[in-house]
């Protein structure tokens, strides 16, 4: 297997504490940088989950929901790799979603009765993930069961059964559920939410597109409070910063796509793990290189300077305070 990690790519959430597994190994420590995602996937979950291991990542997004996602393809995928005996459970980084049903949401979709009270719904939905990630089942021997992240996927309409979620699966924390996250959250929300609960949320996970201003209220309270900021839509959703005048001198300056550029602008806007769906094996590949590149790029004094004007352009770019 491909050794591409680096001492960048791994950042670490406030308050994340180490953990050991009965086998004496401790779990993966921190996000990656890089996370595949598993959205829009379908069919092709398990084979391209297996390409992105083999090649070297070592986070994988998925969630329960199967309208968007296939978490048992997913774990599928992870468990024919672990089968290879080229990694162990805990040298991954495995992050699912608990996602609440609302009125006008197809039940059909969601591993849990969408008539039970809150605390069944999401027994029930973590249950099922549990199961789908036991990877005892390759060969019986002894491996943890556990969830690196459970992110709630939406805040519920009502603030009370939000809370009242989050209190729940803050008793499977740190055992079972090693971190929480909250998915598509608005300042308010997302304040609201870290004031009131015991265990803080660890990642926040929302679309960084022109719609949503960047997310740039969302994104300074992460960083204020040691938050990882994880954004979803980073390429499709910003055709424009794509074909900036900024994104076009980040490329060239350090030969790389403008796709890869853009990622290497909005992982440099403070504790950022970026989700990446590519479905090219080459271009998994590339992405996960890029990082390596530029970390030896920017070890010189000359080149730091100049990141820091282009960050502060990009910066601008976007519309946010530099």
């Amino acid at each position: 297997m491909a050794s591409i990690m680096s001492f960048t790519t791994v950042i670490i959430p406030n308050g994340q504490r180490k953990i050991s597994s009965p086998t004496g190994k401790d779990r993966f420590f921190g996000i990656p940088r890089f996370v595949y995602g598993t959205a829009f996937k379908g069919d092709r979950s398990t084979l391209l989950v297996e390409q992105a291991l083999r090649i070297g990542y070592v986070g994988i997004d998925t969630a329960s929901v199967t309208k968007n996602y296939q978490e048992k393809l997913v774990a599928d995928g992870v468990r024919n790799v672990l089968a290879e005996q080229k990694l162990e459970r805990e040298d991954l980084y495995v992050q699912t979603k608990f996602t609440p049903w609302v009125e006008g949401k197809d039940p059909a979709y969601f591993p849990y009765d969408t008539k039970a009270d809150v605390r069944t719904q999401i027994h029930t939905s973590i249950s099922s993930s549990f199961k789908n990630f036991d990877m005892t089942t390759i060969d019986g021997a002894l491996r943890p069961v556990y969830i690196d992240n459970m992110t709630l996927h939406d805040p519920f309409p009502r603030m009370q059964d939000t809370l009242a979620a989050w209190r729940v699966l803050e008793t499977c924390v740190p055992h079972q559920i090693n971190t929480l996250g909250i998915s598509n959250v608005d300042l308010a929300t997302l304040k609201q939410i870290y004031d009131a609960v015991k265990v803080k949320p660890a990642v926040v996970q929302n679309r960084f597109a022109p719609e949503t201003g960047y997310d740039i209220p969302v994104r300074k309270f992460c960083e204020e409070h040691g938050i990882v900021y994880q954004p979803w839509g980073v390429l499709w959703g910003n055709s424009k910063l794509l074909e900036s005048d900024t994104i076009t001198a980040v490329a060239k300056e350090l030969d790389v796509s403008k796709q890869l550029a853009l990622y290497l602008c909005v992982l440099s806007l403070g504790k950022v793990s970026m989700l990446n769906g590519t479905t090219n094996e080459e271009t998994m590949k590339t992405d996960l290189e890029a990082l390596n590149k530029f970390d030896e790029w920017h070890k010189g004094a000359e080149n730091q300077q100049k990141w820091a004007s282009l960050i502060k352009d990009f910066r601008s770019l976007i519309g946010e305070d530099v």
